[in-house]
């Protein structure tokens, strides 16, 4: 899941952080796996990340996967100055009410394509703009070089149930 359902979670977080993580800290957990007959080894369908940042930040980042609600991503970043959220629970910004039992009915974003339709369809422009102007994307392989360090750290910490350096990671070279 780190990998799969977290896999841009971390490009975001560094992004938003302006700064590398140095630490990773993970717990996950299994709620749904034996209903549904998973019986795969270390298998987790919650995971928590904690993050610990170069400039001194901290992060998290949580997945839930399968989620039954819908397709949830959201991020809280906390500073001096105040507080800013991207995203919320709800997935359009219609509102439903037919019959006064039920209340109001909010529409959510029941799968990732459907969550990140606009996304996919402005990364693909980007690419397309950037094969054609011979211009650098704006995301390259350094952003893939961490993403897939904070997976292989997150998933020695639940596995080693300890914190994460990422020297540890990168052979001690960053």
């Amino acid at each position: 899941m780190l990998a799969e359902v977290n896999s841009h979670d971390w490009d975001c977080v560094r992004w938003l952080m302006d700064s590398n993580f140095d630490r990773v800290y993970v717990e996950v957990a299994n709620f749904k796996g034996a209903k549904r007959g998973v019986t795969t080894n270390n298998f987790y369908d919650n995971a928590i990340v904690s993050l610990h940042f170069e400039n001194g930040g901290l992060g998290s980042i949580s997945g839930v996967c399968p989620c039954d609600y819908g397709y949830d991503a959201r991020v809280e970043v906390v500073g001096e100055k105040g507080i800013m959220q991207i995203g919320e629970l709800k997935g359009e910004s219609v509102v439903i009410c037919t019959n006064r039992d039920h209340g109001l009915v909010t529409p959510i974003y029941r799968t990732w394509p459907q969550r990140f339709t606009w996304a996919y369809i402005l990364e693909m422009k980007h690419f397309i703009e950037c094969v054609q102007t011979d211009n650098k994307p704006g995301v390259g392989g350094e952003e893939g070089r961490w993403a897939v360090a904070g997976v292989l750290a997150g998933t020695r910490s639940f596995l080693e149930n300890r914190p994460v350096q990422l020297p540890e990671i990168f052979g001690g070279k960053e």
